[in-house]
């Protein structure tokens, strides 16, 4: 999912361990290099220079991708408060210095991806429905430009931002093993209400499953919080332990 996305595909990667962001960074950059795709990247100093010493732990060195206009950096906060106008992203703006950083990549290069933690400043600040506006521009951008784009959220679980933030994407990647997150979902949900209980909400998560493709714990997990939200926050919560508990460190699955 980060090494080759698809064409026009828009992914949510929610991330708690920052850990798990700069893995996830440097594999959706280093993918589009090694694809021969430009690259422009919306993220933190902090967390790109973090991605930039993993490369060069790697021996992979960036500026000779920069140097020939494959890879374009931007830092998500200047980027972001030059799209705002009363707290709000301006479509025009966003054209302005986004785009214009998309059309100078696809130049030299015709498939372009591009990363962005902008959505991610505004949802920490409390501002859901400047995000929700930015997502809506990325999308058409994407519709625009056939671009694939991986916007990053500090959020633990796809219920702490509801449909609205998933909705919005293509894709969503929430943890980092979520098979095994799957298997404590189910488990958690049984202790609580029974297996055959269990199973007959799995199935009525998944008759309502939102058009977002992610892992069926996550959907199940989203649907208890709109119908049965203090079943959810047991279940959830069981849910981690277990997962923690059984999986302390663990690879990405992208």
């Amino acid at each position: 999912m980060l090494t080759r996305p698809g064409e026009r595909h828009h992914i949510a990667q929610f991330y708690q361990d920052e850990d798990f962001l700069i893995e996830a960074l440097t594999q959706f950059v280093g993918g589009g290099l090694a694809e021969g795709e430009g690259v422009v990247v919306f993220a933190t100093s902090a967390h790109w220079e973090a991605s930039v010493c993993r490369f060069a732990a790697h021996n992979v060195f960036l500026q000779d991708a920069e140097s020939r206009g494959q890879l374009a950096f931007m830092d998500a906060g200047t980027a972001l408060s030059s799209v705002m106008v009363d707290g709000m992203p301006d479509w025009k703006r966003f054209q302005d210095i986004v785009g214009t950083v998309v059309n100078l990549t696809r130049r030299k290069y015709p498939r372009v991806r591009a990363f962005g933690e902008m959505v991610n400043l505004l949802w920490q600040r409390g501002e859901h429905a400047a995000a929700l506006r930015l997502e809506e521009l990325w999308n058409h951008l994407i519709k625009v430009q056939d671009l694939s784009v991986c916007c990053a959220y500090r959020i633990d679980n796809p219920h702490e931002a509801g449909y609205e933030v998933c909705g919005l994407h293509s894709h969503l990647i929430p943890a980092r093993d979520y098979g095994e997150f799957e298997a404590s979902v189910n488990r958690a949900s049984e202790a609580l209400v029974g297996p055959r209980i269990a199973e007959m909400l799995r199935a009525l998560a998944s008759a309502h499953r939102p058009l977002t493709d992610m892992p069926v714990a996550q959907s199940t997990v989203l649907w208890m919080n709109e119908h049965m939200p203090v079943t959810a926050r047991k279940v959830l919560s069981r849910a981690r332990r277990r997962h923690r508990s059984r999986s302390p460190a663990v690879t990405t699955r992208s």
